[in-house]
């Protein structure tokens, strides 16, 4: 009976991933709230930045917009310069 090269190597890696983990959880670390929070409070910062990120975007185009539509309420025949 013998034993294929993957199969051993599966099962030496479960092995080892069997002796690292450790019996307790994750919340029963000391360090684990400091992660926690701070985890919390990046994303947070995350999503404030893409906010305020989004709003300015948002207002770059409302003024983009509102620059357009003045040009194309202008009479065409009055149009002289045609550089941007």
């Amino acid at each position: 009976m013998s034993t294929h090269p993957q199969q051993f190597l599966e099962l030496s890696l479960v092995i080892r991933y069997n002796a690292f983990m450790s019996k307790r959880a994750l919340e029963q670390y000391r360090i684990f709230p400091f992660i926690a929070w701070g985890l919390v409070i990046g994303f947070s910062l995350f999503v404030y930045t893409l906010t305020t990120e989004l709003k300015a975007t948002q207002a770059e185009l409302a003024e983009r917009t509102a620059v357009v539509e003045s040009r194309t309420t202008i009479d065409p025949a009055s149009i002289t310069d045609f550089t941007p």
